[in-house]
Order: C-alpha cells, then structure tokens, then sequence
C-alpha cells in the first residue's frame, strides 16, 4: 500500500477521533450556574410570605393571566402544605405582565397591588388564579376584579382610587425591568438564592425547595 495513502488515513483517523472527543466534552460539560446577587434578597417594596426569615429566597416573576403561572401557583398551593418549607423559605411575587400575549395582564397585575395596599395581596393572587380561565374570556374584567375586592371586604373608595395610581403601575414597570435585568424572557420564572430554576416538572421543582429547606 502506498505510504502517502496510509499517512493520510491515519491522519484523518486521528482527527476524527479529536473531533469526537472535542463534541463529547462540548456536549458532557456542565452548564454554568449563574448566579444574580440582586436576587438573593428582598426589596422593601416586594410582597412576601411562607417565611419571615429570609433564610432562603424563591422569587417568582409571574403573569397573572398566564395559565402556566397558573399552574405554577396550584403547585405552590401544594408545597405550602409542608411547612418544614414554608418555614424555612421567603416567597416573593414579582410581575412580569406579558402584555403582548395577555391583554389584561397589566390591569390583573394592578388590581392585586390595590389589594397588596390593604393587606390582601396574596389573597387576590389567588382569586385571579383561581377564576383565570373565566375572567380571560371578558371583554373587560376590571368589574370582576372589583368583584373580588369586594369579598375580600376591600375599602372599596381606596381601591377604586389605587387602580388609577401612576405609583403602582410603576411598581409593575420596576419589577418588570428587574426581571429583564435577570433575563426573564417568560413566566413563570423562579429564582431560587438568585439561581433560575431549570425544571421539566412540579415534581422537581417541589423536590428542589424541599431539598432547599433542609439546608
């Protein structure tokens, strides 16, 4: 056989085996963990509950009109009922109305922070989650959202005159930029001691704060 011929293949032997010992540490190597400082604590101006001690900080960035954030706080709702988390564990509740793809997303964002002036922020989270499917289909569902202030016994001349307010729409528009200055790109979105979480399921993200918890 000729010696040029037999220098070539093994050169080109060689070289594959490089390039696929290049492609398998490209593809086996662990993806790096960024972490956002800015995430590791909680603003005077955020709505917080489970914990009081800010051992661990889960920041959520969410859209009330978003049915995977819907889903989301249904597990949520869940995770509550171990209280080894909810003891050791400080959630926050940031928007990120994508007002683009939910038309009421702003106005849904507003009527909670009304309620968050009188105490009752997480209250009407859960009231706009849990009625999200009808509320959507309105033409306009400022007066359910009155609705739901109502139950919640609201002072009502209060909420009125808050949904109006520059302030808290700003308050939306400033947590939205700190989610854009986090790469939020969807909802919702969670952070973890300022870490995003990377999940496929509740199950894994449930596992995760358990795990979380114990530390």
């Amino acid at each position: 056989m000729d010696k040029n011929k037999i220098f070539l293949g093994s050169i080109a032997v060689i070289g594959i085996f490089v390039f696929l010992i290049a492609a398998y540490y490209a593809t086996n190597k662990p993806k790096e963990v960024k972490t956002f400082e800015a995430l590791k604590k909680v603003e005077a101006t955020d709505n917080t509950t489970w914990s009081k001690s800010k051992k661990h900080v889960l920041i959520e960035y969410g859209d009330m009109q978003c049915p995977a954030c819907k889903a989301f706080h249904d597990s949520l709702k869940e995770i509550e009922k171990d209280k080894n988390v909810t003891n050791n564990i400080t959630l926050v509740y940031r928007h990120y109305p994508l007002v683009n793809v939910h038309q009421f997303a702003m106005e849904a964002a507003i009527a909670v922070e009304a309620a968050g002036q009188q105490g009752k922020f997480f209250e009407m989270v859960d009231k706009l989650y849990d009625n999200q499917e009808a509320w959507s289909k309105e033409k306009d569902p400022k007066a359910t959202f009155r609705k739901f202030a109502e139950e919640l016994k609201l002072d009502m001349d209060k909420y009125d005159a808050d949904i109006k307010s520059d302030a808290l729409r700003k308050v939306i528009l400033d947590d939205q930029k700190t989610g854009n200055d986090v790469e939020v790109s969807a909802t919702p979105t969670f952070f973890l001691d300022g870490v995003k979480l990377e999940v496929a399921t509740f199950d894994e993200f449930k596992n995760i704060l358990v795990e979380a918890a114990k530390k």
